[in-house]
């Protein structure tokens, strides 16, 4: 078996080399078959892929040949229709009348909105003129305004297409379509034509009353025009709207009969001519709008007064400008026409409401002065001319003087030109004089050998060059502007190094004026580098200004850190000395230095004046006594307001509400004496009252052994 393994494999690939066309397309037949099975093998494939194809197709020559389509099934839908209506009136008026109802209703409200607030726009706009026309007619606002809204008005025209009911155009044009405007054609169509078909009648529609608004439908063979009016209507109306649209299939029947080439812009323009010539015409037909009364109101009769004098006024003064005016053209259009008086200046005067003429001028000779005056008397024969002209002398040929005249005005000018760019470059050197001036005054003050100084001294040399290259006979503006320009870049380079500011200073700033050319553009650098050595000047002086202030601050410094040290050391050793004061005096020598220099003040009775200060100074006094036994006597005291025995007794209270205080505060009882004093000869204070400093309890430090001890 496995012998023969390799003889079966060749032939199988023989087969496959000798048959493989023949296979592959076997293989393309039963996908073919395949395909035609899936799409026609069975009844209902066969209709769902016809389906299918007639979908496709009618897609595609919508799209590519809407006209004949349209014109091909058009017949077909409006038969079907035809018949429908015969053969079910009554179904097709119980299925399209809820519809129609509701469609009918919506525009109808959408359109009486509109013509309401149509009405009243004519009504309020323009109030003005319409009391001005009330005044002059005798009749009130309200009779006026109500003539003018029963005029005859066609506020919208339609044109439908019958055989599809598809709104071809409209006039006015709107912005945008609303939805009113899918169904307001085939609406109107099938009404016109239900109505038709439903009354057997053989005639169309041909008016819908909408109350104050009118609807007119006028049928042509293709077409259906429908007119939208406002007004009170006229039977002549009607003879208006049936000519119109005979008159517009006559005139626009190239256009009506290519269908399909027509767009919405073509036929509103198409409609705007026909809404126009109807304007037009009803205007002709419409009475004058509200009879004058007899008799003349007061307004209109001040008017007439006001108005008559005012308008003459005006008529004349149009008159004498307009006579002015065709004198003075007249004669200008004489001397116009002349060639011998090209050059020569004349002056043209009408006065006396072009009575009169008054010429002046020059002219080149008496003759050509009398023929001048000659044509103009015969151009202007009502008007009396005044000869006020110059001839040159006889002979005189001004051409020469006036060649030399333009040649000596070409020299003073070149010469003007060349001081003017003397002067501006003198000002130009003078500003760079003042630069090199500051920049040497820098550098003498910047330290020698310096880097500063260095350049300081560079840029005055530069300086110096641009200088003398101004002040030179024919200097080449354009490279010494450029230099100049360079120079001040360097500079204000400087500047900006200058205290390390990094941006340029608002008085070095370049010029936000317009550049100019020659020596006007060079003098603005100059001014601008003038400016930039004095602003480096200002930063080179600040600069070691604050150097030396900042030095001096150093010194100062150094001086108060060492004062500083010292008082420290000062304070310490006070300090200590202190210490072994208070530790080296006794008690007692505290207590007694205490109490003569402290004391409780009342104001009334027994209250403190200063309660908080003299519950500081017996927290003090209790603690000194707590550090020393010897006795405090507790003194008091009273100013002379009062009786004696009063005084004596008040005095002993303040004494014992001071010691009931040192006792809360821990000092014992003992060590306590409270007593008073009422003799004037003890008073510190001549004044009397709450304020007194006799209203006082005052402490003594008791003798040694006074208390027993």
């Amino acid at each position: 078996m496995e012998g023969s393994t390799p003889h079966m494999s060749d032939v199988a690939r023989l087969k496959e080399l000798l048959f493989q066309p023949e296979s592959e397309e076997l293989a393309r037949l039963r996908a073919s078959l395949a395909h035609v099975f899936d799409r026609v093998g069975t009844d209902e494939r066969f209709v769902a892929s016809l389906t299918r194809t007639l979908d496709a197709a009618l897609k595609e020559a919508e799209v590519q040949r809407h006209s004949e389509v349209a014109g091909a099934l058009a017949p077909l839908v409006v038969k079907t229709v035809r018949t429908e209506i015969r053969n079910g009136t009554d179904d097709l008026v119980e299925a399209l009348y809820p519809a129609m109802g509701r469609m009918i209703t919506a525009y109808v409200n959408a359109e009486m909105k509109r013509v309401v607030e149509s009405i009243n726009r004519r009504l309020e706009e323009n109030p003005l003129m319409l009391r001005l026309s009330a005044l002059t007619s005798g009749s009130s606002t309200a009779e006026m305004a109500f003539a003018d809204s029963q005029r005859l008005r066609v506020e919208d025209v339609l044109l439908i297409r019958r055989a599809t009911g598809e709104l071809v155009g409209r006039w006015p044009e709107l912005p945008g379509k609303s939805d009113l405007d899918h169904v307001l054609g085939g609406v109107l169509t099938a009404i016109n034509e239900f109505t038709a078909e439903a009354f057997k009648s053989g005639s169309s529609l041909r008016q819908i009353d909408l109350g104050d608004q009118r609807v007119y439908l006028r049928v042509s063979p293709n077409y259906l025009l429908a007119l939208r009016c406002t007004g009170t209507p006229t039977a002549a109306a009607e003879q208006v709207f049936d000519q119109e649209l005979l008159a517009l299939s006559d005139r626009h029947r190239d256009v009506l009969e290519a269908e399909a080439t027509v767009g919405l812009l073509s036929h509103g323009n198409m409609l705007q001519d026909v809404a126009e010539r109807l304007e037009t015409r009803l205007d002709e037909m419409q009475p004058s709008r509200v009879a004058v009364r007899r008799g003349m109101r007061p307004l209109t009769l001040l008017a007439t007064i006001i108005a008559v004098p005012l308008l003459a006024w005006l008529g004349w003064a149009s008159y004498v400008r307009l006579s002015d005016w065709i004198v003075v053209e007249r004669a200008q259009a004489v001397i116009a026409a002349r060639s011998d008086m090209a050059g020569y200046p004349t002056s043209l005067k009408p006065d006396a409401y072009a009575r009169t003429l008054i010429v002046s001028g020059l002219t080149p000779s008496l003759q050509v002065e009398r023929d001048v005056l000659e044509q103009i008397a015969d151009r202007l024969p009502g008007t009396v001319i005044i000869d006020e002209l110059n001839a040159l002398p006889a002979g005189a040929d001004p051409g020469p003087a006036i060649a030399e005249l333009r040649q000596n005005q070409s020299t003073f000018a070149q010469e003007v030109r060349a001081a003017n760019d003397r002067q501006l470059r003198g000002r130009a050197a003078a500003q760079v004089q003042r630069a090199i001036a500051a920049l040497e005054l820098e550098a003498a003050a910047s330290e020698r050998g310096s880097e500063a100084r260095v350049r300081l001294m560079a840029l005055a040399d530069t300086a110096r060059d641009i200088v003398q290259r101004m002040t030179g006979a024919t200097p080449d503006m354009a490279k010494l502007a450029q230099d100049a320009a360079s120079l001040e870049a360097d500079l204000e380079a400087a500047a900006r190094a200058t205290l390390d500011l990094g941006a340029s200073p608002p008085d070095i700033a370049s010029s936000s004026e317009p550049q100019r050319d020659g020596a006007s553009a060079l003098l603005d650098v100059t001014e601008r580098i003038a400016l930039a050595a004095n602003a480096l000047v200002e930063r080179g002086a600040l600069q070691r200004k604050l150097a030396r202030e900042a030095a001096a601050a150093k010194a100062e410094t150094d001086r108060l850190r060492d004062t500083t040290t010292a008082l420290r050391t000062e304070a310490g050793a006070l300090r200590d000395e202190i210490a072994g004061l208070k530790r080296a005096v006794s008690p007692r020598a505290r207590l007694e230095g205490f109490v003569r220099s402290h004391a409780i003040f009342f104001a009334e009775g027994t209250t403190f004046r200063d309660a908080a200060g003299a519950l500081r100074v017996l927290d003090q006094l209790a603690d000194l006594m707590k550090a020393d036994n010897s006795v405090l006597r507790v003194v008091g005291y009273t100013d002379e307001a009062g009786a004696a025995p009063a005084n004596a007794a008040l005095a002993q209270a303040r004494a014992d509400t001071v010691a009931a205080a040192l006792v809360q505060r821990g000092v014992p009882p003992a060590r306590i004496v409270a007593l008073r004093r009422t003799s004037p000869d003890l008073n510190v204070s001549p004044v009397v009252g709450p304020r007194s400093a006799n209203r006082r309890a005052q402490f003594e430090v008791g003798f040694i052994g006074e208390g027993g001890e």
